[in-house]
């Protein structure tokens, strides 16, 4: 060996020594478990023991004994689940424990009031030793030499119910979408950030339930509203998709399947969404779609009427259909001992209202029969209720709806309400359906009801019930009356309240409510609501928000500002980081611009390009909203040159979605122009406009899809196609054609 491979080889034995003896902490650290640990012990433990490996390259492996000469013990648990913790604080089931272990140098104590409680103390560890939970991964800083954490945490909740959804939604951009493989790695992520609710189910033609009444076999099943998606070869945003797919779908369901095929598919979906939300330490929650029906379903129903939603699929009670109608007690306990026995380890079922209340006749048949057994009159007057309904201040429901329309609907929704509030209370307590189901014992959740009706519900709905209420889509409008935040205040129903991150009606552009979310959580804590649920479609769009209202619903003091600046900068860098808090803050002023101006500009519906063609001037806001997204997107494209190499793809992300966005604006304002001009008897103007709108939203749609991650973004570049792209394609055939006549009838020279 020569001298220098010689004095190379000791430098390097002298390196791997110093290594070794500047790791030896490492290789003396051990996680305790009880001996007969709960199963979320164990994996908090084996969390940990990840966590430690990837933040300080510290090894370990759960053991129920502390290793001899260990420098460093992590008991988790508690004393009802591990031995070798001797004292614990008072906390709740979901308080949540760090702490030195009295009396013992060098060892914590990471548990809490459950076992599910001790894995969220283990993600606040890790959270506390700079991990930042994203969408799709954990964000980790650079490795550092193992210290043992000296702080102190006893922490509990503000709101108990801390709630997400997964396929309790509809439109091709939504959960209804996403798969079991898609949404396992999305509730490994709300689990550290201690979400400990999953809501699942769906809506009465989805397919979640089979049954049968009458000899009648449920047969309508579909998604999305029996909308078809085609992905063809030559539309934009084609990259998006696999190269095999012909039409987009759940990727969990058979494609042209029967509807048994489709049952069996969609009930094996939720089953599996309930039993790994169980095993993240999550409720779940699902829907008995009691007020609704598949629409073969209507000659069973007295009175019964084609529900008021689109494509109209399933019937629900009429203005006139009687509070006792036979065929309608015998379909809803059917449906809801159905619900229960193909779902019994659900933790609550949600019995909600439909969003058009269309059983409006009977309200005061049900009063009467409310106020006999429950008394209701005492607290509430009718009439007054009604009253107030049709005064409610701030109330908006779009821009076609007349002062008299928003009237009616309001008082629509208290007097459908009221027969539902009887009915439900007949189906709970009296039907025979959940006594005779293989739960007995099922809580319920109850979903929608109208605010004026909010002092009557303590009497009326069952001890240790759920009310969950969305009072208005947009947090901007509900802030303009917040008094309705106190009506279910300080009373025996625990409330629960669906908070929007992006809304369907604005639709498929990049929405963020954080400021608005900030106020409104003051609100929420200063009134003692329950819970919250975040409401969002696209959860790649939301990692600040969604990190900001977890800490929130433990820490009044949350900042949504740091809590954001902490997210981005561990996801992409120190300077991406400040780059992409601008781009964050676009989006929130470009909502703000939409709940004002146009709260359906972008909803995924087939009029979703067309209803912009007409003739006019370009409105204001459209400037505005495309000025606020070309600054998110400059700042998107700065941060890319800034990332580091792990976040580099995060910026990318969010600058080909901010070019989207700008894009897709850009397109809306040539298609105005070009209904403009067609108007204006130009129709090669027009043809020019629109070309021109096409290849604007082309752009837009393949700069998305080289960035799109989930099923969303798939399912929303498919709605735009099929909704925005190929309608103009088709405007654009008609123009060119009345061009040409127009033409050939000109005289010529």
């Amino acid at each position: 060996m020569s001298k220098r491979v010689r004095v190379f080889a000791i430098c390097a034995l002298v390196s791997f020594s110093t290594m070794s003896l500047n790791a030896k902490p490492a290789e003396h650290v051990s996680v305790v478990v009880g001996e007969n640990a709960p199963e979320l012990e164990k994996f908090a433990a084996a969390e940990l023991c990840g966590y430690l490996d990837k933040l300080f390259g510290v090894r370990a492996q759960p053991t129920t004994v502390a290793a001899s000469g260990s420098s460093a013990i992590f008991l988790i648990g508690s004393p009802a689940t591990n031995s070798w913790i001797k004292s614990f604080p008072k906390v709740t089931d979901q308080g949540v424990v760090i702490i030195p272990m009295e009396g013992a140098k060098s060892t914590l104590v990471v548990g809490g009031g459950s076992p599910r409680a001790t894995l969220w103390a283990v993600y606040e560890l890790a959270e506390r030793w700079g991990v930042r939970y994203l969408l799709d991964r954990d964000a980790i800083p650079a490795r550092s030499r193992f210290s043992m954490p000296s702080a102190r945490v006893v922490m509990e909740p503000i709101f108990r119910v801390r709630a997400h959804g997964t396929t309790n939604v509809d439109f091709a951009d939504s959960g209804e979408g996403w798969g079991f493989k898609d949404f396992r790695l999305l509730i490994d992520q709300l689990a550290k950030m201690k979400y400990n609710r999953l809501n699942v189910g769906g809506y009465a033609w989805q397919p979640y339930l089979q049954y049968e009444v009458d000899g009648i076999k449920r047969q309508t099943v579909t998604l999305w509203y029996g909308f078809h998606y085609p992905i063809t070869p030559d539309m934009p945003g084609r990259s998006a998709f696999p190269a095999s797919m012909t039409e987009f779908w759940n990727p969990e369901l058979p494609y042209h399947g029967t509807p048994d095929e489709l049952l069996d598919a969609g009930i094996k979906l939720q089953h599996e969404l309930i039993e790994y939300g169980h095993s993240r330490g999550m409720e779940c929650v699902t829907d008995a779609t009691v007020s609704e029906y598949p629409k073969e379903f209507a000659p069973i129903l007295g009175n019964s009427v084609p529900i008021h939603m689109m494509s109209q699929l399933t019937t629900t009670p009429g203005p006139d259909t009687r509070l006792d109608d036979p065929g309608l007690h015998k379909l809803a306990s059917t449906v809801l001992r159905a619900t229960i026995d193909t779902y019994p380890d659900v933790d609550r079922v949600n019995l909600g209202i439909n969003e058009w209340r269309q059983w409006t006749d009977q309200y005061q048949q049900a009063w009467d029969a409310l106020d006999s057994r429950y008394h209701i009159s005492q607290v509430a007057n009718l009439e007054q209720i009604l009253e107030a309904s049709r005064h409610r201040a701030g109330y908006a429901w779009g821009a076609n709806f007349s002062k008299a329309d928003l009237e009616k609907k309001a008082s629509d929704e208290v007097k459908g309400d009221l027969a539902s509030l009887y009915f439900f209370d007949w189906l709970v307590r009296d039907s025979g359906a959940v006594s005779g189901s293989k739960r007995p014992d099922m809580k319920f959740l109850y979903w929608g009801f109208a605010e004026e009706l909010y002092p009557i519900l303590p009497k009326v709905l069952p001890p240790n019930s759920e009310l969950e209420v969305m009072p208005d889509n947009f947090l901007d409008h509900l802030l303009q009356r917040p008094e309705i935040l106190k009506g279910l205040s300080g009373g025996p129903i625990k409330p629960i309240i669906n908070l929007t991150m992006d809304d369907d009606n604005i639709g498929i552009l990049p929405q963020m409510t954080t400021s608005a979310l900030q106020k409104v959580l003051a609100l929420l804590r200063e009134t003692g609501w329950t819970g919250v649920v975040t409401r969002e479609r696209f959860p790649g769009d939301h990692d600040t928000e969604r990190a900001y209202l977890a800490r929130a619903s433990w820490d009044p003091k949350a900042d949504p500002e740091i809590i954001a600046s902490e997210e981005l900068k561990a996801a992409c860098g120190q300077r991406c980081g400040d780059d992409l808090l601008t781009t964050m803050h676009s989006i929130d002023d470009a909502t703000h611009v939409w709940e004002r101006d146009d709260e359906h500009f972008a909803f995924p519906v087939p009029s979703l390009m067309m209803k912009y063609w007409k003739a006019g001037p370009l409105p204001d806001y459209l400037e505005a909203n495309r000025k606020n997204y070309e600054r998110g997107w400059r700042a998107a494209q700065q941060a890319i040159s800034a990332a580091t190499p792990d976040g580099k793809l995060y910026a990318e992300f969010w600058s080909k979605r901010m070019e989207f966005a700008v894009k897709y604006i850009i397109a809306v304002e040539f298609v105005r122009q070009a209904a403009t001009a067609e108007s204006a008897h130009q129709p090669q103007q027009a043809v020019e406009f629109l070309n021109q709108a096409l290849a604007s939203l082309r752009n837009s749609l393949d700069a998305y899809a080289s960035v799109a991650r989930t099923q969303s973004d798939r399912g929303a570049i498919a709605v735009a196609v099929e909704y925005g792209y190929r309608p103009l394609e088709k405007k654009l055939s008609e123009l060119k054609q009345a061009a040409g006549s127009m033409d050939q009838r000109s005289p010529t020279n």
